[in-house]
């Protein structure tokens, strides 16, 4: 039994020329001359499709970066809170006064 990776480049016939690549397990069985199996597993063998490091990375970037502007988002609100309730504890003893009122 033998195991072949077979690479395969699909194109179109447009402009501009579009094309992708995959690559397909072949497996090889003996057989005798009646054309029966001999010997071979039935068990379908996979390669994971991984991505490029490049890719990898660019999602990662990605990700960190969201990360960055979730926080500084959530900072700035928390920060305007707490201004905010300085504001209203400064003003709150001021009520007592009539011209507040």
């Amino acid at each position: 039994m033998s195991m072949y990776l077979v690479t395969v480049v699909v194109e179109d016939g447009g402009y501009p020329i579009r094309s992708s690549t995959g690559t397909v397990s072949v497996r090889v069985c003996t057989c005798d001359t009646d054309g029966s199996l001999l010997s071979c597993n039935a068990e379908a063998v996979f390669f994971p499709m991984g991505l490029s490091t490049g890719a990898l990375m660019a999602i990662m970037l990605c990700i960190v970066i969201l990360l960055g502007e979730l926080d500084m988002f959530v900072s700035k609100r928390t920060l305007e809170r707490q201004r905010n309730m300085h504001l209203i504890n400064l003003i709150s003893p001021l009520k007592h006064y009539k011209c507040f009122n």
